[in-house]
């Protein structure tokens, strides 16, 4: 399976993941760069750049310089909102079942 698609699963967009990925193997990197190594448009780039820095996940260093989040910090936050996230929908199912149990 595509590296990028993998992301996808986790809510970035093909062009967050492809830039967020292209960070991870060439950081710093101005936004040219980037555009280039990724094939992401020039004129999108930094629509996605700042979408990313939103999102905690890409931080400008300096004037047009980027990194992204560590992957291991990016592993952490992907787990506890996937635990967050089941712990809660394993509530609602259990609320819901308790529920049909009394009608």
């Amino acid at each position: 399976m595509d590296i990028a698609a993998l992301l996808q699963d986790f809510a970035f967009s093909k062009y967050e993941s492809s830039c967020y990925l292209t960070l991870v193997a060439n950081h710093p990197s101005n936004g040219s760069r980037i555009s280039k190594l990724s094939g992401i448009s020039r004129s999108r780039i930094y629509d996605v750049l700042r979408s990313l820095g939103r999102k905690g996940l890409v931080f400008e260093i300096e004037k047009g310089q980027y990194v992204p989040l560590p992957f291991e910090e990016l592993k952490k936050q992907l787990r506890g909102r996937f635990e967050s996230n089941l712990k809660a929908l394993e509530a609602q199912v259990q609320r819901m079942t308790r529920e049909t149990e009394y009608d």
